[in-house]
This record gives C-alpha cells, structure tokens and sequence, in this order.
C-alpha cells in the first residue's frame, strides 16, 4: 500500500508518495505532472524489492507553493526540492529517476548533490522547444484560474497522441 507524507521547505509544502521496501527509488515527474503517474511502475518496482519514492512538484497535484515560490524557479531549485524529500525521508543515496522534464531535474539533482545519488535513470528524454500547442497546454495546465475540466482536456491534448488519450483515467490530482 502506499504511503503517503508531506515534506515542508521553506517554500513549499510537498506531496510525497512511497511504497515498498528496500533500495530507494526516487521518482520525478514531467513537468505540470503528479507523482501519481508513477503508481503502476511504483507498484512493479515495489513487489521487485525497491523502496519507490514520488512527489508532486511544487505547485502540481497536492502540493502547494505560493505564486511567488512558482516564479523564476530554476532547475535548481527544483533538485533543491528532491533534496528536500531525500533528506526529510533520511535517505543516503537514492537510484534517481527523471520523467521528461523530470530528467532534467534528475540530472541536476545529481550534479548539485552527488553524495546522495547511486545511479540516475531517464525516461522520456526529448531535446529542444516545445511546439506552440504544447506550450500553451502546458500554460492552462499550470494556470491556478483553469478548471478541472480544462485542465483534463489541456493534459489529454498536451501529453497523449491523438487517439491514445482515451486508454488513460485522469484522476483530479493528476491532472492538476
């Protein structure tokens, strides 16, 4: 089952999710995305003995930053953030895991603080500029005015192919 917590920085307080038992994993995100996305290979991880560590960034899903904490954040302050988590759950060194914009999180956890990393994993590693589309999807999806229904439909037209959003429930954490 999962576990749930909050870890509090000086900014922000994150939603942090875990399950399982043994070598940590930590998992970050895509960008305007929730630590829920990574239950069913949390799961999988889980039965295969690892300790499967998520959270919702800071202003996705059920964590809360101010607007202010939200402006101008660089990626590291974003790693600070995964530093925040390692810490508050004492971990030593974690397997780092980067989803999309997650990776670039992952790997600037890594370089900012190398003492707490064993090995990095990356997924969904894209290069270059989002096209208009997806930049304005990404703008609803993170604007606090949206509705969830508009949030639903930015996220299925923004992260989903055409025709493959439909296989996908949108839960309203993750799609906030």
């Amino acid at each position: 089952a999962f576990r749930d917590r909050v870890v509090s920085t000086p900014d922000a307080i994150l939603a942090v999710r875990e399950i399982g038992r043994g070598e940590p994993i930590l998992m970050h995100p895509s960008l305007a995305r929730g630590a829920r996305d990574f239950d069913p290979l949390a799961v999988r991880l889980a039965t295969a003995g690892y300790r499967v560590i998520s959270f919702d960034p800071r202003g996705t899903g059920q964590s809360w930053a101010s607007t202010s904490a939200l402006e101008g954040r660089t990626l590291h302050d974003y790693a600070a953030d995964v530093l925040a988590v390692v810490r508050a759950l004492g971990l030593r060194k974690v397997h780092m895991l980067g989803h999309a914009y997650g990776n670039r999180v992952a790997r600037t956890f890594a370089v900012d603080h190398p003492e707490f990393v064993q090995t990095v994993l990356l997924c969904a590693c894209g290069g270059g500029i989002p096209n208009a589309n997806a930049l304005d999807g990404l703008a609803k999806i993170k604007n606090p005015a949206t509705s969830a229904a508009e949030i639903r439909t930015a996220t299925r037209s923004t992260f989903f192919a055409p025709g493959r959003s439909s296989q996908y429930k949108l839960s309203a954490s993750s799609a906030q």
